[in-house]
């Protein structure tokens, strides 16, 4: 399992779980990211090491050509997870009335990333100094 994967898998558990008000789901998605950005045990390396298959370092194929001088030494892809626990419980569980739609956005942009291989927040991430 390629992080391309993860988050065409993530989008499209987040879909339905928010159409149908699933909040124990998206409860469990917040969780699951939050895990894996504190503890950076991804879910698609582990994957690919109980397969034993190496895993794929480049997250989008947009940046396969891209080298930005890494500032932090904290992955882009770890708080790219952090970011996406923070974005989804903020809308689901803190302010559900205000921010109901940035769940939406959020899902749509991650099956899209998942999709087409691009995500906009990692690119930033990496723009703005993370490895």
């Amino acid at each position: 399992m390629t992080d391309r994967q993860f988050r065409l898998l993530l989008g499209a558990l987040l879909l339905p779980s928010l159409y149908f008000d699933q909040s124990r789901i998206v409860a469990a998605v917040v969780v699951l990211l939050l895990f894996e950005g504190v503890t950076n045990w991804r879910l698609p390396l582990l994957v690919e090491r109980l397969r034993g298959q190496a895993a794929d370092p480049c997250a989008c194929d947009i940046e396969a050509g891209m080298e930005a001088p890494a500032r932090f030494t904290v992955e882009a892809e770890r708080v790219f997870r952090l970011v996406a626990a923070v974005v989804l419980a903020a809308s689901v569980f803190l302010f559900p009335d205000y921010l109901w739609w940035l769940g939406w956005f959020f899902a749509f942009a991650m099956l899209g990333a998942g999709i087409s291989g691009v995500c906009p927040l990692l690119i930033f991430l990496r723009l703005a100094g993370f490895r």
